[in-house]
């Protein structure tokens, strides 16, 4: 018998893997299937990869995650994102986020924007 997570894992709806997103002024708005009732101290923790190897991570409490059009790249840029559910234990040094995850990551999936 092996335990299962608390809460299921979180599936990439939009943007459809390999999505072209162009435009001036365009954002990205990534949602994923829910988990489950997330407590107050649970959220929806997204991961998102640069093709150079910077990641950011967003934590929120919806199913749904729009990229602010500032943080659109200057050129075409490869982004590989996926979705966990984690427990915040605390916020470091830097007020950033930190916890343990609750659900299996989500498949990954790939946009490009510019």
């Amino acid at each position: 018998f092996t335990p299962r997570p608390p809460f299921l894992t979180p599936y990439p709806l939009l943007p459809a893997d390999g999505t072209v997103i162009e435009g001036e002024g365009s954002t990205v708005l990534l949602s994923w299937t829910a988990a489950g009732d997330l407590p107050d101290n649970t959220f929806y923790v997204v991961f998102l990869t640069a093709e150079g190897g910077e990641t950011h991570t967003y934590w929120t409490q919806a199913t749904s995650y729009r990229l602010p059009a500032e943080a659109r790249p200057p050129r075409l840029t490869a982004y590989t994102w996926y979705v966990v559910v984690m427990e915040k234990l605390g916020v470091d040094e830097k007020g950033i986020f930190y916890g343990h995850p609750l659900s299996s990551p989500g498949p990954a999936r790939t946009f490009r924007w510019r």
